[in-house]
Order: C-alpha cells, then sequence, then structure tokens
C-alpha cells in the first residue's frame, strides 16, 4: 500500500490575521494541482485526510478535483503531534491508499518517525506544495518500516 504526505501548497497572508485562514497562492493551486495530475498518473488513492486550515483545504480540494476524490478533515492533522498524525495514518490504512494533507513540523517529524523509526533519525525536509510517496507495509507495525518510493514537486517533478 501506498501513502503520499502532502505539504499544502504556497500560501499567502491572512485577511484575518489569523493562521488558519491563509489561502492558497496562484503558485500554491499549481502545486496542489501538480499533485493531483501525478497522482491520477500513477494510480488514484480511494482516500484524501488533511488538516481543516484554509490552505490545506485547498490543497485537498484541488488534487480532489483532480482525482476524483472528495477530501475529508481531521483536527489531528492541524499542527498537532507526529504521533496524532500517526494515528490518521493508521486508522486509514485499513481502508487502502490514502493522501494526507497537512502542515510542518508535525509532517517533517511524521516521515522521519515512519522512514527511520523511534526517535525518527535525520529529520526529512518538506517544502510547500511538495509530496511524498512512501510505500507501507500490508501489516504489521509501520513505524520505521516504510520505504521511500518518491518525491513529487511542481517545480522540480518526479525524482
Amino acid at each position: 500500500m501506498h501513502l503520499d504526505i502532502v505539504r499544502h501548497g504556497q500560501a499567502g497572508e491572512s485577511g484575518t490575521g489569523k493562521d488558519r485562514d491563509r489561502e492558497l497562492t496562484s503558485r500554491g493551486r499549481r502545486q496542489a494541482a501538480y499533485v493531483g495530475e501525478f497522482l491520477k498518473r500513477e494510480g488514484t488513492p480511494p482516500r484524501i485526510i488533511a488538516s481543516g486550515y484554509r490552505r490545506t483545504r485547498q490543497t485537498a480540494e484541488t488534487i480532489g478535483q483532480e482525482i476524483g476524490v472528495v477530501a475529508e478533515f481531521d483536527p489531528r492533522l492541524e499542527l498537532g503531534t507526529a504521533s496524532e498524525a500517526l494515528e490518521v495514518i493508521v486508522e486509514a490504512r485499513e481502508l487502502g491508499p490514502t493522501v494526507v494533507v497537512g502542515h510542518q513540523p508535525q509532517l517533517c517529524a511524521l516521515l522521519a518517525v515512519l522512514l527511520h523509526g523511534p526517535g525518527g533519525g535525520k529529520a526529512i525536509p518538506l517544502r510547500t506544495g511538495e509530496a511524498y510517496r512512501l510505500d507501507l507495509p500490508d501489516a504489521g507495525e509501520i513505524i520505521g518500516r516504510c520505504e521511500l518510493r518518491s518525491r513529487i514537486r511542481w517545480d522540480g517533478g518526479c525524482t
């Protein structure tokens, strides 16, 4: 099974002054559309789960439009801890491949734990609008047992 971890696209300032209200810039929308196009080519995941912050909602909804999936929102992805994001992934894993859209530093820490195990090892950088596709084991423990399949970014393509 694969898991796509996506950091929201580039966001501008908020008209309200609240971080949660920041909207995607035109670049952020292009970044999200690119990730959606990649997912459409590589096989559409049946589920998108995102933070409820405006920029992550917009990123998830743009990806969802590309792949024909309606995004769900989970408050555990709203600037929470890696362990909270891990809970979301473990629950979603039963339903198959999933896209998780969230924020830093939560996603950076989550990637480190999934790839390197407890303690997380070296931090994994995740820029705005960037995604990592991981292969997860089909059963059992996932901490430290995932493999990086690809890195997706609009201005750099896939590696």
